[in-house]
């Protein structure tokens, strides 16, 4: 497993680019191997943090969290302000969020973009969907195309609207195409690629946007550069602008 590596810090957050296999949050067993206790210990690849962030490692929490077999980009608030301040604006939907999964190919693949929506319920370890009843979920797929290394395999960027429990994964079971690796949602036996690749939020105490992207390594996995330099335009679009609210509703 690769080592946790910074992507930003101020002196009440910090951003992580987690791997793969790792959980985001401490378990009951409090192994030490969480990317939160790793957080809290400074176990982790940085170039440098204020001494107000270090001082304040002790206390990380998580406003937001991604499944242990996601990797990418993960939040950790270093105060209680800075948690409630993110909370807030997650609840609101004003965060962007976007991944790139490894999907099957398929001949009909413009089916699976734009807004897609479902209701889920969590059953224990997984969820499921609904008719009725259940939470309402949105994502906007953005794109979908082939591998560069594989005839069999194909990516889509997908724009995150809500963040339910194994939104993506369940979502594109319902779709009729499951993440490739992934055998809990009926994916075929391959590679697992569920990368949070970019997250654009309010920094504690500001109204200006800052996004935060993690695509390094993603071209030697086949992702095209159509993807990639989508994922760095919209990086580019965000960064230093007004901060703006979410139009997806329930």
């Amino acid at each position: 497993m690769r080592p946790l590596r910074v992507v930003w810090s101020s002196d009440h957050e910090i951003v992580v680019d987690k791997p793969a296999g790792m959980p985001s949050e401490a378990t009951y067993r409090k192994d030490g191997n969480s990317t939160q206790e790793l957080v809290r210990a400074g176990a982790f690849e940085s170039a440098g943090l204020s001494d107000e962030a270090r001082a304040r490692l002790g206390d990380a929490v998580l406003p937001h969290r991604i499944d242990a077999i996601t990797e990418g980009l993960l939040v950790l608030a270093l105060s209680k302000e800075a948690a409630g301040w993110h909370g807030k604006d997650i609840a609101a939907r004003l965060w962007r969020k976007l991944y790139v999964a490894a999907l099957p190919r398929v001949d009909n693949s413009d089916r699976l973009l734009g807004v897609q929506k479902a209701y889920l319920v969590r059953q224990g370890r997984r969820a499921e969907r609904v008719r009725a009843g259940g939470k309402p979920a949105f994502m906007d797929v953005l794109a979908v195309e082939q591998s560069t290394n594989d005839s069999d395999r194909m990516h889509a960027l997908i724009d995150l609207k809500t963040g339910r429990y194994h939104q993506i994964r369940v979502m594109m079971e319902g779709l009729g195409c499951p993440l490739i690796g992934d055998r809990f949602y009926g994916g075929r036996d391959g590679e697992l690629l569920l990368k949070h690749v970019l997250v654009g939020l309010r920094p504690y105490a500001t109204e200006t946007m800052r996004a935060f992207k993690a695509i390094d390594g993603l071209s030697e996995r086949g992702v095209s550069e159509g993807i990639t330099s989508r994922v760095a335009e919209l990086q580019r679009e965000l960064d230093g602008s007004p901060f703006r609210v979410d139009s997806a509703s329930d």
